[in-house]
């Protein structure tokens, strides 16, 4: 992995937080709650589930990446 590849990661992964104020802001917690359909996820379970792919998956991931 070069340094300018790592620095664009690190670029792109820094936005996230403010993407994530901006498709949030204001949304009732019913709504963040509710699926829009039953085979789709709610505002907060697309949440939950970054935060768990950020903690349980990615470290993995990127071990398998570095290592080739």
């Amino acid at each position: 992995m070069t340094a300018a590849l790592l620095a664009d990661v690190r670029r792109e992964l820094a936005r996230l937080p403010a993407a994530l104020d901006a498709l949030l802001a204001g949304l009732d917690e019913a709504v963040a709650r509710t699926r829009p359909a039953p085979a789709e996820w709610s505002p907060v379970e697309i949440v939950c589930h970054l935060r768990d792919e950020d903690t349980e998956d990615f470290g993995a991931r990127l071990r398998v990446i570095v290592d080739g």
